[in-house]
């Protein structure tokens, strides 16, 4: 398993499933993660020679920028990542980034290839440094030079800061400009984009490819239908959108769909397999959660050479 990780703790990151996807993967010609979150299958996708067409996208507009800015700019986003941890910096980040969400999301989605090094360090120092979600809704209001609460009854809602081990950014250390190095060298040929998941699953979009064995995989690891729901009103109704997606995809087309228990089971009688596992510790308090993850292959993925159950125990 490849050393890269993400710079920051996801709910129910895929990379202990990396190994099982990529056997029955192979080695496409295109790859396309339209909810890439911490981007892990990517990261862990066994060396190839020569070029592939690779696109990962987020409509978490923090997410989707935190790859590009690491992907452009790893040395400006190691520098503004700098520090010990602080309570303190992590209230007034939370604050600075809530209040931009809506505008910075647009100036994205506006051009591919926009980016800011310091949002994205920011970002991260609270995903990795707070326990919780960092797009806790707060309320993450700054009036006067001030953090306030709106409505002032409602108190301001705190992150605690994670002092039980090392997560993300501050698990690196020394080495977070290397490990951003790293990263980058691995990001330098892939699109990413910000946006609905099915802007990337497109005829057009899906037709892109080089080298390889010409194939095309798309891994869909879309909010659940039960479970932990940290996606709010944007998760509703994604997870059957991708499964009916899946049902209408061509039948040569390798793709692997995440979700719960029998969430997908409808695609077993369309030729389809199923894998169960665990995808370990999220770092966000997902508990038991993990014990419930199921992948569903397409029947064109490839065979593995035995059938394992996913996953193991590591952290995700």
């Amino acid at each position: 398993m490849s050393a890269l990780r993400a710079p920051f703790p996801y709910f129910g990151g895929k990379r202990l499933a990396a190994q099982i996807i990529w056997e029955r993967f192979g080695d496409p010609g295109g790859y396309v993660e339209p909810f890439c979150g911490s981007a892990a299958v990517l990261l862990n996708r066994p060396a190839f020679k020569g070029r592939r067409v690779e696109t990962i996208n987020d409509r978490d507009g923090w997410v989707a920028n935190v790859w590009r800015a690491i992907k452009a700019d790893p040395a400006g986003v190691a520098a503004e990542c700098a520090g010990p941890l602080s309570e303190v910096d992590i209230h007034a980040r939370m604050a600075w980034l809530n209040e931009r969400r809506d505008g910075f999301v647009a100036w994205l989605e506006g051009d591919p290839e926009h980016y800011d090094a310091k949002a994205a360090a920011w970002w991260l120092t609270v995903a990795s440094g707070s326990i919780g979600h960092p797009s806790e809704p707060g309320p993450w209001i700054t009036r006067g030079g001030s953090l306030v609460s709106v409505p002032a009854s409602s108190g301001v809602k705190r992150c605690f800061p994670a002092l039980g081990s090392d997560r993300g950014v501050y698990a690196n250390g020394r080495d977070v400009a290397a490990g951003m190095a790293a990263l980058a060298d691995r990001l330098s040929h892939v699109r990413i984009t910000c946006g609905g998941w099915n802007m990337v699953v497109t005829p057009a979009a899906l037709c892109a490819r080089n080298g390889g064995d010409g194939s095309i995989a798309v891994l869909l690891d879309p909010p659940y239908e039960v479970g932990y729901d940290i996606y709010g009103s944007d998760g509703v109704g994604l997870s059957a959108a991708a499964r009916d997606w899946c049902l209408r995809a061509p039948a040569d087309m390798r793709i692997a769909l995440c979700g719960y228990d029998s969430e997908h089971d409808e695609l077993l009688a369309h030729g389809w397999t199923k894998v169960f596992g665990k995808a370990g510790s999220s770092g966000y308090g997902a508990g038991r959660a993990s014990d419930r993850e199921r992948i569903w292959f397409s029947p064109a993925c490839l065979k593995p050479a035995t059938q394992d159950s996913l996953f193991g125990d590591e952290a995700a």
